[in-house]
């Protein structure tokens, strides 16, 4: 499965653009159905029942933000399926994410005009906040996925501890 590439029109429909990417469906279609129409912010949780709803598949999604992993870490886990990935600038954890798609090793992001490899994209360095991934055609890569997600949790929770003891 490939990506199409749809561009994003106004600074806060990087979500609804994504979506339309992913799902290879018109940009005016998805934002028919976002909140809003596509003219306000969707969240990470609409941003999976967009997916369900458009696609007729169940999507699953994973909250990433506590442990401040790059993506050119986390993209490598990833199931391979189309993946919406929201990403968020180091230290701006209050600061508003950006919705890409990333799909093996290729980023589509909305607000350029052609995709790219994770390697050589601009902001992989920035922190994933969370990834909505279909759990329907892979659930070996979900399980793996979500592994990798706990066995990150407990590594900096034992580094954590590590440096707490001194």
């Amino acid at each position: 499965m490939t990506l199409s590439h749809v561009k994003q029109r106004k600074r806060v429909d990087c979500v609804v653009a994504t979506v339309a990417n992913i799902l290879k469906l018109r940009y005016e279609t998805v934002a028919c159905s976002a909140p809003g129409n596509g003219a306000t912010t969707v969240s990470f949780k609409q941003a999976q029942r967009l997916l369900q709803e458009l696609s007729g598949d169940r999507w699953q999604r994973q909250e990433l933000i506590d442990y401040r992993m790059p993506l050119d870490e986390v993209a490598p886990q990833l199931p391979a399926e189309p993946c919406l990935v929201l990403i968020y600038r180091p230290g701006g954890e209050n600061s508003t994410s950006h919705a890409i798609a990333v799909h093996v090793d290729k980023v589509q992001d909305p607000s350029w005009s052609r995709p790219c490899r994770v390697a050589a994209y601009r902001k992989r360095h920035w922190h994933v906040a969370g990834v909505v991934f279909m759990g329907v055609h892979d659930p070996s890569g979900a399980r793996r996925f979500r592994g990798v997600v706990r066995e990150k949790r407990r590594s900096r929770f034992r580094s954590m501890l590590a440096r707490i003891r001194g």
